[in-house]
């Protein structure tokens, strides 16, 4: 098994690949969800899905402008 682990992980990709990114309008993820008319089942579908991934911390210039 560990010959295996060893094989695959030389064949492992390491670049930097985007996946389908001019099927995505980068732009519409900045939006709020509340911009959008979303159903009760289109809120629970990605209140499901956000519970599922990490938040990804960001430091806010504008919270610290004094």
């Amino acid at each position: 098994m560990g010959l295996f682990k060893y094989i695959c992980n030389k064949f492992k990709c390491t670049s930097q690949c985007t996946f389908n990114n001019e099927l995505f309008d980068i732009d519409l993820h900045k939006l709020s969800l509340s911009n959008f008319e979303l159903k009760n089942k289109d809120m629970v579908i990605i209140h499901r899905i956000l519970n599922k991934r990490k938040l990804i911390k960001k430091l806010d210039i504008n919270v610290l402008e004094v």
